[in-house]
């Protein structure tokens, strides 16, 4: 039953054995939780108005019983309330009741609760060394009561000063700080590196880690070159998350714009037009659907066709809001989907290849997809496209952030894949650069063999083959066929050459004769020599 709540309440790190809390004679391993754990505890029991009283009771007398003739004395061993040894030393006037623990193996344990200004906190000590358990509560509350306050975001919402509400201040500084960077023509994605940076503080688990997780922006770049993305495509993502991958298109469709349109009026209408019509995303998640909302519009728009709508179900391949034309004319696609949906995320790719007359497309996806995941869906998809690229990347590309093991698909659409087709082996596990996962680093990305390099020419080896061959070794490109009809051979690697050579010979008796003169030294005798 214990265990049952403690699940309930979103418990990741706790077992009870028992229901008391001592595990001497037992196996301890079975018995244990953690502080976060143990405040989501603490906070339920808090909205128990009993368990509040009690807590906060600093002494009490149980009369005489039919059991026991004399008053009961009980005292509340918290010292930040009542002082039952120290003499008063660690009282704190804000503290509203807790619970001490102490056995040899955890150590002193604490937890309090303290209010002050309409706030309410809760501490949790453990593994301390008495007295720390009081001093650190003590150090802990008033950090956070000194540097953090209460607001509420509905009134201040509507709340005006200088005749501007909260919510249009906020706006307006984002619009401030950050459009400079778009104007100068830097390409982050400041939404999607917020959101990664909101999932890894919030400690979400692995799997919701690994549906969630937003596309580098040079992985993005990557893709968009893939797809062979230029100013007069028409890109979309079924999976749209912050809108990463529509910022990295958008931004190589103006790019080509730019230096292919000398006429400054034309120029400037087909900026417009790429905004408005020639990008489409889709978003199920309406907190996700907001933060590509605002991307695009601190791009300057390109937002008009982002739609929160499930792309598997509610669309049927027409424009969002900008357009009365009947069908969305996609030649270029991208993906970073959701790997807990069907076929690790196959089912999208599925879909929107279905939907295109003409084009490319590029994705990122789980490796496992391509051997045994999405066999099916894999089947049907090469039954109308040709797999032209299969992509091994760094298997610490989303490091910190998921612990998969990715692969780029690269497709032609609309021509169904033949047996004999080529298809294009790389293994991209060395990308040039090292990353890290420092909280506090100042680059957790660094360009240590080539990187920019590294990525030109995989975009050339896709599109021209071996001839571009020059930071990559032979041993991490290959060409071969797959079977349509397999479904689960896509991710192939160059075959080693298993034949022994001349070399291997000559270095192979080497060895031996080196072993064998080595023995008849350390024995000192000639009787064990060749000569038999």
């Amino acid at each position: 039953m214990m265990n049952d709540k403690a699940a309930e309440l979103g418990c990741v790190n706790t077992h009870f054995n028992n229901p008391h809390g001592l595990s001497e004679g037992e196996d301890a391993t079975l018995h244990y939780t953690c502080c976060y754990d143990m405040a989501l505890i603490a906070k339920a029991a808090y909205q128990n108005e009993t368990f509040r009283a009690i807590t906060a009771t600093k002494t009490y007398q149980i009369p005489p019983t039919n059991k026991h003739d004399e008053i009961t004395y009980l005292q509340n061993h918290n010292e930040m309330i009542h002082a039952f040894k120290t003499r008063g030393q660690y009282l704190y006037e804000y503290c509203v009741g807790g619970k001490t623990g102490y056995t040899t193996a955890a150590n002193s344990t604490l937890v309090t609760f303290a209010e002050k200004d309409d706030m309410t906190l809760i501490c949790v000590i453990m593994n301390a060394q008495s007295p720390a358990q009081w001093t650190d509560s003590i150090a802990l509350y008033n950090y956070y009561f000194e540097n953090f306050s209460l607001y509420n975001v509905a009134q201040n919402e509507t709340r005006l000063e200088n005749g501007e509400t909260q919510l249009k201040r906020v706006f307006c500084k984002i619009v401030d700080d950050l459009g400079i960077y778009y104007k100068i023509g830097l390409t982050t994605d400041f939404t999607g590196k917020l959101f990664n940076e909101m999932y890894r503080w919030l400690g979400f688990s692995q799997d919701k880690l690994n549906d969630v997780v937003l596309t580098p922006s040079y992985v993005a770049q990557l893709l968009v070159k893939l797809a062979r993305v230029n100013k007069d495509s028409y890109v979309w993502d079924f999976a749209t998350g912050s809108a990463g991958l529509l910022v990295a298109a958008m931004n190589e469709m103006l790019l080509d714009a730019k230096n292919s349109i000398t006429s400054p009026e034309e120029l400037l209408q087909k900026e417009l037009h790429i905004k408005s019509q020639q990008l489409l995303g889709l978003e199920i998640l309406p907190s996700v659907y907001m933060l590509a909302i605002l991307n695009m519009i601190l791009m300057g728009d390109g937002s008009s066709n982002i739609l929160n709508k499930d792309s598997l179900k509610d669309y049927d391949g027409e424009y969002g809001f900008s357009s009365t034309i009947s069908k969305y004319p996609a030649d270029a696609f991208i993906l970073n989907p959701p790997y807990s949906a069907e076929g690790n995320g196959m089912i999208f790719v599925e879909k929107a290849l279905s939907m295109m007359d003409k084009g490319y497309a590029a994705i990122i996806i789980q490796g496992s997809s391509g051997t045994g995941k999405a066999t099916e869906f894999n089947k049907r998809i090469l039954a109308r496209n040709t797999l032209i690229a299969s992509i091994k990347m760094p298997t610490d590309l989303f490091i910190g952030k998921s612990s998969v093991q990715t692969y780029v698909y690269v497709f032609r659409v609309n021509e169904r894949h033949q047996k004999d087709d080529v298809v294009k082996f790389i293994d991209f596990s060395n990308d040039g650069y090292t990353r890290s996962d420092r909280k506090k680093a100042n680059c957790n990305l660094r360009d240590t063999d080539h990187a920019k390099e590294r990525y030109q020419e995989l975009v050339d080896l896709v599109r021209f083959g071996k001839s571009k061959l020059n930071y990559f070794t032979e041993k991490e490109y290959y060409e071969g066929q797959i079977d349509p009809q397999n479904g689960a051979d896509w991710n192939k690697s160059a075959p080693v050459d298993t034949r022994p050579t001349l070399a291997d010979f000559k270095k192979t008796v080497s060895d031996y004769l080196a072993w064998e003169v080595s023995n008849i030294l350390k024995s000192g005798t000639e009787e064990e020599s060749l000569g038999k």
